[in-house]
């Protein structure tokens, strides 16, 4: 405590500061050695508060750049793609390189891996690390330091899969996003989409408007009255 003399040694006002260990702050970069402790809580904030603002684990977010709709089946293979799990915002370089990264070199969703079967499906799945601080996760890769996501020069943060990994033994996946799965069209051919039910940011809501309009959403806006 400081006890600090003003108003010509009228008035005697006392300050202090919280120990390092007692106080968080977000934002904040410059915690000298809280600074990893201020970035993890920076992560866990953010990621907290887009999973309050939406009531699925995860979802696609790529629409198609012209018309700003998706295409029929939702995505271009050669555009970025984005998506979110568990509150964690990621932006591939295209779709096409997640295919590689699952099915190999060479591969793309226009040049498939031989044999591609019809029920085959492309998952992105994420590990939480919980023991640095139990309050304040953070990514982690599957296997290896925790401490570094970008190994030998290969982002390990999300692990793209043909397989949810939530089920996987022994280290399960902490959070799964089916990214794409092949669909049987009118025309009698599969190909690949991204599911309905990975576009979907909510479940079901029921909520009021800025406007005080009444707004019902079961994964699309179903009502919106105004009065």
């Amino acid at each position: 405590m400081v006890i600090t003399i003003i108003d010509g040694g009228d008035k005697l006002m006392s300050s202090g500061y919280l120990a390092t260990e007692d106080i968080f702050v977000f934002p904040s970069a410059r915690r000298m050695n809280k600074q990893v402790s201020a970035r993890l809580v920076s992560e866990a904030s953010l990621a907290n508060i887009v999973n309050k603002l939406i009531e699925t684990d995860g979802f696609v977010i790529t629409p198609e750049p012209e018309t700003g709709d998706y295409t029929e089946n939702g995505f271009i293979p050669t555009q970025p793609f984005e998506f979110n799990v568990h509150g964690y915002y990621f932006n591939a370089i295209s779709a096409n390189a997640i295919y590689e990264a699952v099915f190999g070199s060479g591969t793309s969703f226009s040049n498939p891996v031989e044999n591609e079967a019809n029920d085959v499906k492309i998952y992105a799945n994420i590990y939480l690390d919980k023991t640095t601080d139990p309050n304040y996760v953070e990514l982690k890769v599957q296997e290896g330091p925790i401490n570094e996501l970008d190994v030998e020069n290969r982002f390990k943060g999300v692990t793209f899969s043909d397989t949810d990994l939530t089920t996987a033994s022994p280290t399960p996946a902490d959070y799964s996003l089916l990214l794409f799965e092949k669909e049987l069209f009118n025309g009698g051919t599969y190909e690949w989409v991204v599911p309905i039910e990975s576009r979907l940011k909510f479940i079901y809501t029921f909520a009021l408007g800025v406007d005080g309009g009444e707004i019902v959403s079961g994964g699309n806006l179903i009502t919106d009255k105004f009065f």
